[in-house]
C-alpha cells in the first residue's frame, strides 16, 4: 500500500483531516499535498509534530533507517 492512501486511513481512524494536520504543521495545503506525494521530504520537525497528533511515523522510521544504512555504507 502506498503512503498516501496508509496517511489517508490513519487520518479517519484519528478523525482529523487533513486541514486540520497541514494547520498544525504550519505549512500551506500545496506543501502537505507534496510531502504526501513524496513523503521522504518531511523534515524532522514535522515528523515529530505528526508522532504529537498520534499519527502512524512508521515509515518514517523505516525511511530514516534506510537514510542512515546508506550513509555509513
Amino acid at each position: 500500500m502506498n503512503f498516501k492512501k496508509e496517511f489517508s486511513f490513519e487520518l479517519i481512524k484519528l478523525n482529523l483531516t487533513k486541514k486540520d494536520v497541514f494547520e498544525f504543521l504550519e505549512i500551506s495545503r500545496p506543501t502537505f499535498d507534496s510531502r504526501l506525494k513524496y513523503p521522504n521530504t518531511f523534515k524532522l520537525g514535522e515528523i515529530k509534530k505528526l508522532n504529537q497528533l498520534n499519527i502512524n511515523i512508521n515509515y518514517f522510521k523505516n525511511d530514516l533507517t534506510r537514510k542512515i544504512n546508506s550513509d555509513t555504507i
